[in-house]
């Protein structure tokens, strides 16, 4: 027994090109960074579990692995977690957008019920015009009476662009 070293088990060795070789291996106490890797997360979210952890602060894998096992099994609703909180916000960023959006815009009833409006109202003035003016563009050629009315009709919704602003 006293001749007989002890070896410290040996997590790695390098090869040439830089790739790691799993010679000897203790899955009792393995670094943050090895769990993270081993979950497709970052080591701050493994460090963020309530997973087992030993009082050296690596993690025993075996333990680990039963311990997330169990956790999908507990919360399958919920078994992408993270996920699931990222579309929440994102479902309550676009609510919100939503209600935003409702206290600037309109509805198309409303644009029709306006739109109508507007054309009654143009309607009757140039009716109106028409009744005051016939004599003057009676008798004339369809190209006079076409820029008569383009004017009048230009002049009528430059003076409604100027009375809305």
């Amino acid at each position: 027994m006293k001749n007989e070293k002890k070896i410290a088990p040996k997590k790695y060795t390098k090869k040439k090109a830089g790739v790691r070789k799993l010679t000897e291996f203790n899955f009792s106490n393995i670094p943050q960074k090895d769990i993270a890797r081993l979950f497709s997360v970052t080591p701050e979210a493994v460090c963020q579990w309530d997973c087992p952890r030993n009082a050296n602060g690596t993690y025993n894998a075996v333990a680990v692995v039963s311990w997330y096992v169990d956790r999908l099994k507990s919360e399958p609703s919920d078994r992408d977690g993270l996920e699931t909180d990222k579309l929440r916000l994102q479902c309550a960023k676009l609510q919100i957008e939503i209600d935003e959006s409702k206290k600037t815009t309109v509805t198309t009833q409303y644009h029709r019920e306006f739109l109508a409006a507007r054309a009654a109202d143009l309607k009757d003035y140039l009716m109106g015009y028409a009744k005051m003016n016939l004599n003057e563009i009676a008798n004339q050629p369809i190209e006079v009476c076409q820029k008569y009315w383009d004017k009048i009709i230009r002049n009528a919704m430059n003076t409604y662009v100027k009375n809305r602003s």
